[in-house]
């Protein structure tokens, strides 16, 4: 088939095989945002009306100004683990790293509270910016007109 008589065939070299078998690399997926979802369900959670955001208060003990002292207490309590403590704690931290001429007893710190002593530092730099990312996003609502409502959003956070 190759014009050459059977048996005079020059042999291909392997380097040659590996390269024609090569199959091409498979185009690169688009990077998929993980949060999305999250972010869309507390859209959808955010309340529309007055009404809703009377209902959403009373949800959550936010109704009259006796009860908020002990609901906050209760949210900040660290043996409740609530996200309102952890994301208090964390954006604490992040004040005291931007101050702080060594970072590793901040990371300690944080270590700690977190349970997981060998966590890198990059992982709670990530976890430390997606707090502040979150106030940026409360400071935004609060600007584009939910005032004291973009603030009140963290509160019902579990």
């Amino acid at each position: 088939m190759s014009g050459t008589p059977p048996g005079q065939e020059s042999p291909v070299p392997f380097s040659d095989l590996v390269t024609t078998l090569r199959f091409p690399a498979p185009a690169p997926k688009p990077r998929r945002r993980t949060h999305d979802p999250i972010w869309d369900k507390l859209a959808r959670k955010v309340p529309k009306t007055e009404a809703d955001w009377q209902t959403v208060r009373r949800r959550y003990d936010f109704d009259s100004p006796e009860r908020i002292p002990g609901t906050l207490a209760r949210l900040l309590d660290p043996l409740e683990e609530s996200n309102l403590h952890k994301i208090v704690f964390l954006a604490g931290c992040s004040v005291d790293l931007h101050e702080a001429s060594d970072k590793e007893p901040v990371y300690s710190t944080l270590r700690q509270f977190l349970g997981n002593p060998k966590l890198p530092s990059s992982t709670l730099d990530r976890y430390l910016l997606a707090v502040g990312r979150l106030i940026e996003l409360l400071d935004k609502l609060y600007v584009q007109g939910l005032r004291h409502r973009a603030l009140e959003l963290i509160l019902y956070s579990k």
